[in-house]
């Protein structure tokens, strides 16, 4: 049985896309055992894929208010989109998948 640690190492090793459609796979990288652990694990790569895209706009939204950029998030949006993070994280947690802080 494989992890969902060691199927996102897989998938980027043969450069699957994980989008908000779900896992692209290419073809000739494309195995049935891969496929099943794709479909078994589908909603945890889902998760993965919603806070590594909250990620990326808090990174944004904090880099454009450090420049003192007027587009940036307004606190109270910011502040949304890091509630929204936590529970993502939290969702992630409760199906086994460990986060740590450095």
């Amino acid at each position: 049985m494989v992890t969902v640690a060691e199927l996102v190492i897989a998938l980027d090793l043969i450069g699957a896309k994980l989008n908000h459609e779900g896992v692209r796979l290419p073809r000739a990288a494309c195995t049935p055992k891969l496929r099943q652990d794709v479909i078994k694990h589908e909603q945890v790569l889902q998760l993965l894929y919603r806070l590594r895209m909250g990620q990326r706009w808090l990174t944004e939204q904090q880099e454009r208010f450090l420049d003192d950029d007027e587009t940036a998030a307004s606190d109270e949006l910011f502040s949304r989109g890091m509630d929204t993070c936590q529970g993502l994280q939290q969702q992630l947690r409760s199906k086994g998948i460990p986060f740590t802080t450095q």
